[in-house]
């Protein structure tokens, strides 16, 4: 089963929540502060499949990280999941407009979100 999760969110907090959720879970845990960041660790841990992502980052922003692994086979092997204040329908709409390729995000989860509906739907994505 693959429970590896890199969380990239800039707020301490929410990492430290999502983290102590999931390892409470069986998942092992990888943490970034922004997308480049994040860029980083999944170019050298082939492992990492699950992304939670917060949109709104410092240095690169989860916009431009979605594009930049658009780019890539990357985005074949990332299942990414949003997590953030913004909604749904501004996400869509901003991906849309800029051209950002969501294949890869499989779910979206405004903050706050119930954390229960998060691990679950992870949880179904591991092999």
């Amino acid at each position: 089963m693959n429970k590896h999760l890199l969380i990239v969110d800039d707020d301490f907090i929410s990492r430290l929540i999502l983290k102590r959720t999931m390892e409470s879970i069986g998942f092992e845990i990888y943490e970034a502060e922004n997308g480049q960041q994040a860029l980083e660790i999944i170019e050298t841990n082939e492992k990492i499949v699950l992304v939670s992502l917060d949109l709104n980052m410092p240095v690169m922003d989860g916009y431009t990280f979605l594009n930049e692994i658009s780019k890539t086979d990357l985005k074949n092997r990332l299942k990414i999941f949003i997590t953030s204040c913004y909604s749904k329908k501004d996400f869509l709409k901003t991906a849309f407009e800029n051209e950002i390729d969501t294949t890869a995000v499989k779910d979206y989860f405004e903050k706050p979100f119930h954390m229960e509906r998060f691990s679950d739907t992870l949880l179904s994505y591991t092999t």
